[in-house]
């Protein structure tokens, strides 16, 4: 299932780029300069792993793992060309419920830099500032909104993060 997925999201932003671009070639991206990273989780599509769109000197569509350690997360992003480790720190949160609807609304900002690569994108360095939002969808069970006080999962989890800033790959 996962694989397919991939395999549709890439076939379409392949797509959509040839339109765009006339079907020609492209030069390279640039070694250094701004980079934009956009991570999109969808719960019922990919329940583990969230997918990326990096355009700039680290560039493709990849996948994300992600671990947690105080406070710090760690994103390790497998594209065609390599991987990219980067760590996003929140800065800022502010929470939004509507427990009428069992839907609540995260929005998030904070500090990304990248500590480690490989292959194409082994000695890239840089960061910048992100913004993101999570929604968080539930259903009523015996009067009590999927999540934590239920001791069922939400019926679904989207996010997407909007990550700026600079990296030079060398």
């Amino acid at each position: 299932m996962k694989t397919a997925l991939r395999g549709r999201i890439a076939a379409a932003s392949m797509t959509a780029l040839l339109a765009v671009g006339g079907g020609t070639a492209h030069a390279a991206a640039p070694p250094d300069g701004a980079q934009v990273l956009r991570f999109h989780y969808n719960s019922s599509a990919a329940p583990d792993e969230e997918t990326v769109i990096a355009t700039g000197p680290i560039h493709g569509i990849g996948d994300d793992v992600q671990t947690e350690n105080g406070g710090t997360e760690l994103a390790t992003i497998t594209f065609p060309t390599g991987t990219v480790q980067v760590t996003a720190r929140t800065t800022g949160e502010r929470v939004t419920a509507d427990l009428t609807a069992c839907r609540m609304t995260v929005a998030f900002s904070g500090i990304w830099s990248v500590v480690g690569g490989t292959d194409g994108y082994a000695d890239a360095s840089g960061g910048g500032p992100f913004t993101g939002l999570r929604i968080i969808h539930g259903e009523r069970i015996d009067g009590v909104c999927q999540g934590p006080d239920s001791g069922l999962p939400p019926r679904l989890v989207t996010e997407d993060v909007r990550a700026t800033g600079t990296v030079s790959l060398g």
